[in-house]
């Protein structure tokens, strides 16, 4: 019987040569921030090396970054031999709490926003000023756009370039500095997001107008992370590629979104969503970036703010049962340097709940886990399975990338003081494999005999976030 399977020892995350950055619009402030990660993207990929214990880079550098790892995974993987009774209740608890969070907190949403707005297009060659309404909206300037805008490019997240090609993405844009909303428009876009997602406290940021012709599409991606980033608003300005407003051309979960005027959709940045081949028309939304900001409030605006702080109660009564330290693998996926306020989603709620423990510090930390999983075929003989999951979980806070690549080791030491003699910490993981940025993953059959092996090793890497939940020291 086949089961999970994991990848081999010697997995290596794929390292990009002569990172390349092509230009294809006019968001400088975008091509600055992109152009600093991209110089660091093959720093850090050597550091995920170091982190996994790549002997052979090791060897190669003649160097021991000496950083130990924090712990391991407790995950619902299908064979535990050596499970703890306690680890695995409280996995079950929080298992059963996160399927109830799901069903009021959502990954993305859509709706119809039913005000009236104005826009205003100072792009050359796009020129015009609209009065956009459920009766009114800019089918009529969709191919004067579509002549005139920069041609659209796409974040490639794995390689961390910005590409074109036109197989991947088709499309045209306007950028935010060539078009105007008023205040009332972000204000109306911040409340819509408070009442349906966390976090609830944000800024709106205008960022494109996204323009798609007949034979225009976006393969399925998710949006490029970014500091403070927690979200993504598409509000429909024109579609005359749709037959109705219930459908569309974007895709999301289950759902297909149209541009028709007031129609929005709006998403966390890790969720997958695509734009499927327009067989006619056009269609253009105005793009917004969801920032979260500083606030002593978790649940804001919300809705469905009754349910939320009973289900973090929750929350805290299954961690209290837990000794310290441990840790929690949080849901999304964050880019380097995301701070407390900028957790989403369900990861807000633990936050919270962690906050409540008593006598307890909490840190929110970047970790690499090396997961691997063996499965070894049933002996027809002997009728048995032998199944083994290992894993690791190591610090990658800023200073560890440091330790990791030999730089500036004495301050770095210095400043990961606050981590030592922190091991053998249980890391609760709800859905890794499902949401985690998985940097590698490789497989290997083991033991071939003729046409025939003994069984599957996976080893996957994944750089991810984590609440570090520690004894408050006196």
């Amino acid at each position: 019987m086949k089961r999970d399977r994991a990848v081999s020892e010697s997995s290596e995350v794929n390292v990009a040569e002569g990172w390349k950055k092509q230009k294809v619009a006019q968001d400088l402030d975008e091509d600055a921030s992109f152009g600093q990660t991209i110089r660091s993207a093959y720093d850090l990929t050597l550091a995920i090396r170091m982190a996994i214990g790549d002997y052979y880079l090791s060897r190669k550098l003649n160097y021991d970054p000496h950083v130990e790892s924090l712990g391991n995974l407790v995950a619902d993987f299908e064979v535990q031999p050596e499970s703890d009774p306690q680890k695995a209740q409280a996995l079950s608890q929080l298992t059963v709490i996160h399927e109830k969070v799901t069903k009021i907190l959502h990954s993305y949403h859509t709706g119809f926003y039913d005000s009236n707005f104005n826009l205003k297009v100072t792009q050359p060659g796009c020129e015009c000023e609209a009065y956009i309404s459920r009766y009114h909206d800019v089918e009529d300037e969709l191919p004067k756009w579509l002549a005139n805008a920069p041609v659209s490019g796409y974040g490639d997240n794995r390689t961390l370039e910005t590409k074109v090609d036109s197989t991947v993405r088709n499309a045209r844009e306007i950028p935010s500095s060539g078009f105007e909303v008023s205040d009332k428009l972000l204000t109306d876009i911040a409340s819509l997001w408070s009442k349906n997602f966390l976090p609830s406290k944000v800024r709106v940021q205008p960022y494109k107008i996204h323009l798609y012709g007949e034979g225009g599409h976006f393969q399925s991606h998710k949006d490029t992370p970014e500091t403070d980033l927690v979200g993504t608003f598409l509000l429909g300005i024109g579609d005359s590629a749709a037959d109705s407003p219930m459908t569309g051309n974007l895709c999301i979960g289950d759902v297909r979104v149209s541009a028709h005027p007031g129609q929005w959709v709006a998403f966390h940045p890790d969720v997958p969503h695509s734009v499927s081949p327009l067989t006619k028309g056009c269609r253009a939304v105005i793009a917004f970036k969801i920032f979260s900001v500083d606030s002593d409030s978790t649940w804001g605006s919300q809705a469905k703010e009754e349910h939320l702080p009973k289900l973090a109660e929750e929350v805290t009564s299954v961690l209290e049962e837990i000794p310290r330290p441990f840790g929690m693998i949080l849901e999304h996926q964050y880019p380097m340097g995301t701070r407390e306020a900028s957790l989403a989603g369900i990861d807000a709620i633990m936050l919270a709940a962690g906050k409540k423990l008593p006598d307890s510090a909490i840190e929110i930390i970047p970790v690499v886990i090396k997961l691997i999983e063996e499965d070894i075929y049933e002996d027809a003989e002997d009728e048995y399975d032998d199944e083994h999951v290992d894993s690791r979980v190591m610090p990658f806070t800023r200073h560890h990338v440091d330790l990791f690549l030999g730089r500036n080791i004495q301050a770095a030491k210095e400043a990961v003081s606050w981590l030592d003699g922190v091991e053998s910490v249980p890391f609760y993981a709800l859905n890794l494999k499902q949401n985690g940025m998985q940097m590698s993953s490789d497989s290997e059959q083991l033991n071939w005999r003729g046409n025939e092996s003994d069984g599957t090793r996976e080893s996957s890497v994944y750089l991810t976030y984590a609440m570090l939940v520690l004894p408050r020291k006196e």
